[in-house]
């Protein structure tokens, strides 16, 4: 079963394998990984990015990177996020940047990784509020501080090192990222998943 997956990079940000951030690395070995298993990888990047699967390149901000520039990047960013789902059954859209909820799509499967200190993202933005959106956390002390949201949904953050029962078991883990998915395709998105966290069991 082929999984068709969209990992989409901060969008001031070039992702490669000389990447500098933490984020930009772990998208490019996802890539990586998906393309190895024999999977659809399509990354949305700023120009100048080079990654194992389809580069959906968006234009890169030249000048100053003040608020304006991000305003721009985060408008490129949702329109091609909406390209990209109109030309490729996307699976799962899964998303790294920090300001992810300026893109955050309105629906479908949708996974959001949050490489950095929980209080550095803004007030609202991890307070997932529908059934087919993730928080996954990228440590067990990160994992610690994430607070249930005002909404009342039960937390939905998960840790590299969960174990694989548990993945399969809870609705909100990454084996089962892709809800409207068959089974077949989670099974799928976990096996490529422990690829890049192999301390996954």
């Amino acid at each position: 079963m082929t999984l068709t997956v969209l990992n989409v990079a901060y969008p001031l940000a070039p992702v490669s394998q000389d990447a500098v951030g933490g984020a930009e690395q772990v998208l490019v070995a996802l890539d990586k990984a998906l393309v190895e298993a024999g999977h659809r990888s399509i990354v949305l990047a700023c120009e100048g990015s080079s990654v194992a699967g389809t580069l959906f390149a968006a234009p890169a901000e030249s000048g100053m990177l003040d608020e304006a520039a991000k305003q721009r990047a985060h408008a490129r960013h949702r329109d091609a996020i909406t390209a990209v789902r109109r030309r490729w059954p996307v699976d799962l859209v899964h998303l790294h940047g920090i300001d992810f909820d300026a893109y955050l799509p309105q629906d479908g499967p949708t996974l959001v990784t949050l490489h950095l200190p929980l209080d550095w993202y803004p007030p609202g933005a991890l307070e997932p509020a529908r059934d087919d959106l993730w928080m996954h956390a990228v440590s067990a002390s990160q994992q610690a501080r994430a607070r249930p949201p005002a909404q009342g949904f039960a937390p939905r953050y998960r840790t590299a090192s969960t174990s694989r029962r548990s993945l399969a078991a809870t609705p909100g883990a990454t084996s089962a990222s892709c809800s409207a998915a068959s089974a077949r395709k989670r099974a799928c998105i976990w096996r490529s998943t422990r690829r890049v966290w192999p301390n996954c069991r």
